[in-house]
């Protein structure tokens, strides 16, 4: 493939840049950044952004774009330089917070190691550093690589890449704690480039340190003017606001004019100036945008830049490929040039802006009205307007949905963050290394099960006073001054990582990372994975975003939410959410265990039964009830017996309702009624049990969310409650508050029932399965029809049933287990087959592709049992340990590892 102009000079620029790297010296620091993505506003308004880095020109199928950027090994050999021109930077906010996102990285076959001067990297010390023990931070700022902070004082501190000095060190390594800039004081603003780092000073001064290979420093130097010591941009003391866009830097001057230097490939330093260099367009230092004088905020990307105007109007020039200037022209070609413009240009519809952020090929302005509108490129969903896909990308704002108290906004690379009123995040757009912060993320590049069309909220932050974006991290300044960070970890970025780099040769840097217990760069949520510490399990039960396990002794242990104290540790609150098994408090001698949503419930062996977590509706059963579901009031993080009852057999528990067997063969249910899921023959809710009606030789029983059914002793199988998708099975769609017969099944030997629907296994070991059909949980998928969806077989086969349909399974089962919108089957041989909704993994297959029809769990083959919950399901093996696979936003899995959710900074603030 031939490259474009202006790819071949950012190459050759960056081959220059490397080898100049380490002629100059083998022991200088060196790192691989490449991202920028930063904008600024002026202090008088309400918000912080900060941005990433944003180019146009390399948004073909070029290496940068297909390579891939996630960090899933122990040793990883990177190239440097990836292609400059590729970050992209956007920050737009008034209190000023920076971020970056650079160019991809590509993953390559690493040549013969070139040891590096006084540093052997198996000899490292790859022990947790002491705490740097700064003080509270006032803002924070974002790169591609690496993160920046502002404190008390004046002082900033950086941590991750600095491969190119950006964090003022002289080691080869990326350090995952900060490291106080030197001889930096008296800073009122950051801004955190690709490569390189910018404060603003009291006096109206801007420094600027890191790479320099496009001028982006400001010195009237380029490449060769690198420098990790902060020092001044020449011809600027009355800078007001500052903002990064990857390979150049912009300041807004205290007359309301701009600046910008760096480079200038698609026009975005707002004037036609251009060096003399042949292989570079842009300026080593710093000149005037062509006709603004009254701009109040400013934000800048890898090929495009933006400023808010006093009337509150927007302009911006540079790349337009994707339409993000906003004049209605430009599309989805990233080689059109046609649109591009080096001088600005009005955004249409926009006159009421108080916030601008850019991206990648795409801009953001947040509105006085607390609003979001976003316009240019949408294969991510990064314009939040609920489509994903390039063609959805649009020339002209959109608004983004459900914002209406946004009082920050941060755009990065290919996703964007706002801060709402109260201190919680919500972000969009591309999720591939979790940077939207909600537990959830990706190992490819495009995946719209995992990226999102719409804001979603960021996972246990409820305190933020600002954000930041990087090209794949987020961060957020808390009130307490501490920082907190979600989303690639691979350099250090998000401050809870030990690593240890060196340059092996001028091209190739390699890097060995200690890999810590709350790290989970190392798997996927479609990969099984063993839950930690538990080697004695009799069973195992899989809630919505829970699990819990009956342990030897009779003990009960719980991991992943604990939103409502559904772990029964004794405290709740989602802050409390664990990957690790916990012991329910004053549990001893359990026989069974039963999750729902968000209580659980066990028979002891003496016949009682103790409950915990959610009590809304009375589904603890100790006489005490909330007023409705969201009246958290009752619950109790600690087991509470069950009135009345002491000679259970068996439990099953619904989303606020909950059944137990008796010992007699009847059944008694409490908590919700609203659709006669209790089977008393009314409607009234209760928090103690009464008796379910006309059962009088059941066997087993189970519940869904909000229907429950008895295995009668002849084979037969009677259900009550919600009848909307069939779930009852008896040939209507009609609620029954009693027992209901379900049609065409004499012979069952096993029952179970979750969401909307409910299935039974037969003597002959035949599966069938009836009610809600929306994601194939009926699993009657026709042969010809093919595990994964096609359109023609979805169309005709995702219906509801009112009556038992066989699931096409060839296999004999021995049991089977029901999730929310899934289902799963144990087989004699000790593997396992699952169908339906596969958006999180759960059907163990190694893939999220829906199945009309049973799937086998990979890599499966000792399973004594299995249970399928909300989106995650769980088989306890014949060692009695516990394998998960699926969602694990929660911690269910109970690998021990963290998802993509906001973690602490060390040593910042308390």
């Amino acid at each position: 493939m031939t490259l474009p102009a202006s790819k071949k000079r950012i190459l050759l620029a960056s081959l220059l840049a490397a080898v100049g790297l380490l002629a100059a010296s083998c022991g200088s620091s060196s790192d691989n950044t490449d991202s920028t993505p930063q904008i600024t506003e002026p202090r008088n308004t309400l918000s912080t952004t900060s941005g990433t880095t944003d180019s146009d020109s390399s948004m073909t199928s070029t290496p940068s774009e297909t390579s891939t950027t996630s960090m899933p090994l122990s040793t990883k050999t990177i190239d440097p330089r990836d292609d400059p021109l590729n970050t992209a930077t956007t920050t737009a906010s008034i209190p000023s917070i920076t971020a970056i996102p650079p160019t991809t990285t590509t993953l390559i076959p690493p040549p013969p190691p070139v040891a590096f001067e006084n540093v052997d990297p198996s000899e490292s010390d790859m022990s947790d550093p002491p705490s740097p023990d700064l003080p509270p931070a006032i803002d924070v700022a974002a790169g591609w690589l690496h993160t920046c902070a502002m404190h008390k004082g004046g002082t900033v501190s950086c941590w991750g890449s600095s491969f190119f000095r950006e964090l003022d060190l002289g080691e080869p390594y990326w350090p995952d704690i900060p490291e106080l800039i030197q001889d930096l004081n008296g800073a009122i603003d950051i801004i955190s480039g690709a490569d390189y780092a910018c404060a603003l000073q009291r006096d109206g001064i801007v420094n600027c340190w890191g790479d320099n290979a496009f001028g982006q420093l400001g010195r009237g130097r380029n490449f060769s003017d690198k420098t990790h010591v902060p020092r001044p941009v020449e011809g600027i003391d009355d800078a007001t606001v500052i903002a990064s866009g990857g390979l150049h830097t912009c300041a807004i001057h205290i007359s309301g004019a701009i600046s910008c230097w760096g480079d200038n490939a698609f026009g975005q330093l707002g004037s036609e100036y251009r060096e003399v260099d042949s292989y570079y367009d842009g300026s080593y230092s710093p000149v005037r945008v062509d006709n603004i004088d009254d701009a109040i905020a400013i934000a800048a990307s890898g090929s495009h830049t933006c400023a808010i105007h006093l009337s509150s109007t927007i302009s911006c020039w540079g790349g337009n490929s994707y339409g993000q200037l906003g004049t209605g022209e430009g599309g989805t070609d990233p080689e059109d040039r046609s649109a591009d413009s080096s001088t600005p240009v009005q955004v249409t519809d926009i006159s009421d802006a108080i916030s601008i952020g850019v991206g990648y090929g795409f801009s953001c302005a947040l509105h006085r009205s607390k609003t979001v509108s976003c316009w240019g490129r949408n294969d991510y969903g990064q314009l939040g307007n609920g489509q994903i896909g390039e063609e959805t990308s649009s020339a002209v704002p959109q608004v983004v949905n459900g914002i209406t108290d946004a009082i920050s906004l941060s755009v990065a690379r290919f996703h964007a963050c706002i801060l709402h009123e109260g201190g919680k995040i919500s972000c969009w757009g591309n999720n591939e290394h979790g940077q939207l912060g909600n537990g959830i993320y990706s190992t490819y590049t495009k995946d719209e099960i995992v990226d999102s069309g719409v804001p979603v909220q960021v996972f246990k932050i409820s305190d933020a006073i600002a954000i930041t974006t990087g090209d794949y991290h987020s961060c957020a300044l808390h009130e307490d001054g501490t920082i907190s960070c979600w989303g690639r970890e691979a350099e250090g970025q998000v401050g809870n990582l030990a690593a240890i780099c060196w340059l092996q040769t001028p091209l190739w840097i390699t890097c060995d990372y200690e890999v810590r217990a709350n790290d989970d760069r190392h798997r996927t949520t479609a990969a099984r994975v063993d839950v930690v510490s538990v080697a004695d399990a009799g069973a195992v039960a899989a809630g919505g975003n829970h699990t819990c396990a009956l342990r030897g002794g009779g003990t009960v242990s719980c991991w992943g939410s604990n939103s409502h104290g559904q772990l029964g540790s004794g405290e709740a609150g989602a802050e409390l959410d664990t990957a690790e098994p916990t012991s329910v408090a004053g549990i001893a001698g359990a026989a069974a265990v039963a999750t729902s949503e968000n209580h659980t419930c066990a028979v002891l062996e003496n016949g009682t039964v103790s409950c915990w977590g959610n009590n809304s509706s009375g589904q603890l059963g100790n006489g005490r009830s909330g007023i409705n579901r969201d009246d958290r009031s009752e619950n109790t993080a600690a087991p509470v017996a069950v009135m009345g009852i002491d000679d259970a057999t068996g439990i099953a528990t619904g989303w606020d309702h909950t059944c137990a067997l008796m010992e007699d063969s009847t059944v008694t249910c409490w908590g919700s009624n609203s659709f006669g899921q209790l089977g008393d023959g009314t409607n009234r809710s209760a928090s103690a049990p009464v008796k379910t009606a006309d059962i009088s030789d059941a066997i087993a029983i189970a519940a869904g969310w909000d229907h429950a059914c008895a295995l009668i002793r002849d084979g037969s199988v009677y259900c009550w409650g919600n009848n909307l998708d069939g779930n009852l099975g008896d040939g209507t769609t009609s609620n029954s508050s009693v027992p209901v017969r379900v049609a065409e099944i004499a012979d069952a030997t096993a029952i179970t029932a979750d969401g909307n629907h409910t299935c039974a296994l037969t003597q002959s070991g035949d599966v069938y399965c009836w009610g809600s059909n929306s994601h194939d949980q009926l699993g009657d998928g026709p042969l010809g029809c093919g595990a994964i969806v096609t359109m023609g077989c979805a169309q005709r086969n995702r219906t509801d049933s009112p009556i038992p349909l066989q699931v096409t399974i060839s296999e004999d089962v021995t049991a089977i287990s029901a999730g929310d919108s899934h289902t799963c089957a144990l087989h004699e041989d000790g593997t396992a087959s699952c169908w339906g909704n596969n958006q999180d993994g759960q059907l163990g297959d190694g893939t999220t592709d829906r199945s009309l029809r049973p799937v086998k769990v990979a890599d499966l083959s000792d399973a004594t049992a299995i249970t399928a919950g909300n989106s995650h399901t769980c088989a306890l093996r014949e060692s009695s340990t516990i394998t998960c696979w699926g969602n694990n936003q929660n911690e269910q899995l109970g690998d021990g590892h963290l998802p993509r959710t906001p973690q602490k900074v060390t040593g910042i603030g308390s």
